[in-house]
């Protein structure tokens, strides 16, 4: 009976394993932060979440691969993950808020939008103000 009190519960190792596996997670992010900030080259890449504005989405922008194009990663929760998602630069159909800024966007502004080929992308309607991402990339 007392050799059966020292076993844990599987449930109990497991949610203690998760548990150490977030804070290690924590700490390096922290780390990886800290280290991104003082030995940076280049300029932030633009980056934003919107969870304080009623949106779930984690958006940064990690490359600009030519003048009318964004690779852009997009993690939310709720509906969709793309890791390398390429966005193109093109006039705003319609009004809406920058994913990355929260900065209204008016019809006839210059924005970027995810490419769309035969599968439409769960973050299709998505836009980031053109000049969000082209203030960012101008010392480049």
């Amino acid at each position: 009976m007392a050799a059966e009190s020292l076993q844990l519960d599987p449930w109990q190792q497991t949610v203690g394993l998760l548990h150490h596996c977030a804070e290690l997670t924590m700490d390096r992010a922290l780390a990886l932060r800290r280290a991104d900030g003082r030995n940076r080259r280049h300029p932030p890449r633009p980056s934003g979440s919107f969870a304080d504005k009623g949106r779930s989405a984690e958006v940064q922008v990690t490359a600009r691969p030519s003048r009318v194009t964004a690779t852009v990663t997009w993690c939310d929760s709720t509906s969709c993950r793309y890791g390398d998602q390429l966005w193109r630069k093109m006039i705003a159909r319609s009004a809406g808020i920058c994913a990355l800024s929260g900065t209204t966007i008016s019809r006839g502004d210059p924005v970027y939008r995810p490419i769309t080929s035969t599968l439409m992308p769960a973050n299709a309607t998505a836009m980031i103000l053109a000049r969000c991402i082209e203030e960012a990339y101008e010392s480049e």
